[in-house]
């Protein structure tokens, strides 16, 4: 039995180090003058005669192979000490043959047009990285004697019961240090021109709002500088928590690399994540006070946990209702979940059934163990499965591509106290093992994203970037010059009535404060369009003409486009009913740009 399976064990190394010779033989190929796989395996296709000698090659190393195998290495198998040696050897080559094929499925997706909805792409790095990989996996096999000595010490060193604690200390402000390296942004003007150009700023408005509405002038570096810091901060809170809760540095590190991945680097947030905060785990960056209160009470105060978890989901409920109204929040008015295959949207359609099927699975083994008499460590993943699933409605309110990734801390969280159980009764070398391992796969996937490696942090800094959109911003003062139009005709304490594109750049560059709590009320268009309104529902409509009414402005401001809309276009809309007050009310005083002072009859 055991002969035979290291017989399989030995068919599988053939076939790993056959993978690896075609690859190295792919790419040689490639600088030959003619249509190869690496250089051009879509456009114009293989050609047969070469797709055939690597046919040829493969099999002829795998029968070349298996043959010196057969008469050199299974004999020797029957020793415990070679065994040992080759399976070794063999969890190497599969590591080797893992990252070689990496690289040629990384680069198709790179020029394949469907995947290639990224605009910005640079898989300059992957030729480079792919020859260090073939030059390592030589040298591997070169040095093996010397990587089994190193192997051993590993092995000696993730066996130790503990640590001294200057290690803990240096893995955390290493690991602080690398969220600040990755996540910092040293030129955020990159961003906001990326998000002029993309979004009229219409979604990172909805941040810079909230600093106008106090009376903060913060301009968009700012407001792009601040959301990195908030960032920054949950994710080391996460780290934390997940290290005071699972008690171990490995699963922490996990959790805080694959948030980032999961919750910042996906096909929703390109080109930029900062375009759309709330696509990322900001939009629910509150929960990390709750993720702590409820490790807090299921440690110090068990009994008041349940009534604690209670009360805030009550809270959270109520919040909920109020800010979306009924029919938002009883989903009566959203769409289908498949509508995310129409366009071909595949991942988002699978997370939108997997992720909760996942919190109802966890939580029905988690209440089918209540007898138990640990019942108590198995209060916090529930009450996360119960907030997993509260605040999932809001994908089956947006089922696209760019917002599964902002409900996804949850659904992480209760992955990792899974795997803590599996590994709970194996041994402490296979535990650090196996964290170690999942710990290196996530944060190559997190450092080899094609977003991250966009993301114009410290180490991706291209002034070849973005060179249109740079352009068109540094231009862009001149489009809201009627900011000073605002200035003049307003005092510095009073509130605003202004209904147009750019809005909240106006108010911040005027410094003055809305009127409206529906605020931004216009959507921005970057065409000689007008914008349209951005109110959902007929009350909120009806407040904002009761508050011009009650506040009985002198001035109003308003988009000169918006005016010179004809009857027929503007409908039986709300805009139709608040450019009719304002002109049965206002006249028109002045104008300046694209923007007309209304002056009170």
């Amino acid at each position: 039995m055991i002969r035979q399976l290291y017989w399989w064990l030995l068919i599988a190394a053939v076939l790993l180090l056959s993978v690896q010779v075609l690859a190295v033989v792919i790419y040689i190929y490639s600088f030959i003058p003619f249509s190869a796989f690496w250089s051009d395996p879509f456009f114009k296709g293989v050609e047969p005669s070469r797709d055939a000698l690597f046919y040829v090659i493969f099999l002829a190393t795998n029968l070349i192979l298996m043959a010196l195998s057969v008469k050199w290495v299974l004999p020797k198998l029957s020793s415990m000490e070679t065994r040992r040696t080759f399976k070794l050897w063999l969890a190497l080559e599969g590591v080797w043959c893992f990252l070689i094929v990496f690289c040629f499925f990384k680069w198709t997706t790179y020029r394949y047009p469907f995947w290639n909805v990224l605009s910005y792409e640079n898989s300059t790095w992957l030729q480079p990285f792919f020859c260090v990989i073939c030059a390592l996996a030589l040298l591997s096999k070169i040095f093996f004697p010397e990587i089994e000595k190193f192997f051993s010490r590993c092995q000696s060193f993730l066996s130790m019961e503990a640590y001294p604690r200057w290690y803990s200390i240096a893995l955390q402000a290493l690991f602080i240090a690398g969220v600040i390296l990755l996540l910092y942004i040293p030129r955020p003007q990159d961003v906001v021109a990326l998000a002029l150009a993309w979004d009229q700023w219409n979604h990172l408005d909805q941040v810079a709002a909230w600093f106008i509405k106090h009376g903060w002038y913060a301009n968009y570096e700012q407001v792009v500088q601040f959301l990195v810091m908030l960032a920054v901060i949950y994710i080391v809170g996460l780290f934390y928590f997940i290290r005071l809760w699972l008690n171990s540095w490995f699963l922490a590190l996990i959790g805080a690399l694959l948030t980032i991945k999961m919750g910042m680097y996906y096909y929703g947030t390109a080109p930029c994540v900062w375009i759309n905060p709330a696509n990322t785990f900001l939009a629910h960056g509150w929960d990390i006070f709750l993720f702590f209160g409820f490790w807090y009470f299921s440690v110090k105060h068990p009994k008041k946990f349940y009534v604690m978890a209670a009360l805030a989901g009550t809270a959270l409920v109520v919040i909920w209702f109020k800010s979306n109204g009924y029919v938002d929040s009883l989903g009566l008015d959203n769409q289908p979940m498949m509508a995310p295959l129409r366009v071909r949207q595949f991942f988002p359609f699978f997370m939108g059934y997997f992720v909760p099927v996942f919190y109802v699975f966890s939580l029905l083994v988690l209440i089918g163990q209540k007898n138990v008499q640990n019942i108590q460590q198995l209060r916090l993943p529930i009450a996360i499965a119960i907030y997993g699933l509260m605040i999932f409605t809001d994908y089956i309110e947006h089922p696209m591509i760019g917002f599964y990734g902002s409900l996804i801390v949850p659904a992480i969280l209760l992955m990792l106290w899974w795997l803590r159980q599996l590994l709970s009764s194996s041994t402490l070398l296979v535990k650090r093992s196996a964290g170690a391992g999942i710990l290196l796969l996530v944060l190559g996937a997190l450092l080899t994203n094609r977003l991250m490696l966009t993301y114009p942090n410290s180490i991706h800094q291209d002034t070849g970037r973005f060179v249109q959109e740079k352009a068109f911003y540094e231009h862009f003062d001149a489009i809201i010059k009627p900011a000073a139009l605002i200035r003049q005709l307003t005092r510095e304490d009073q509130r605003v009535v202004l209904l147009s594109n750019f809005e909240t750049a106006l108010l911040m560059q005027a410094h003055r404060r809305p009127l409206f709590g529906n605020y931004p009320v216009m959507v921005s268009n970057i065409t000689d369009g007008p914008g349209e309104l951005d109110l959902r529902t007929k009350k909120e409509c009806l407040d904002l003409i009761d508050s011009i009414a009650f506040e009985n402005a002198l001035y109003v401001f308003v988009d000169a486009r918006l005016l010179a809309l004809p009857p027929q276009a503007l409908g039986h809309g709300g805009l139709n009913a608040i450019l009719g007050f304002l002109q049965n009310h206002y006249t028109i005083f002045v104008r300046q740009g694209f923007l007309v002072a209304l002056q009170r009859k």
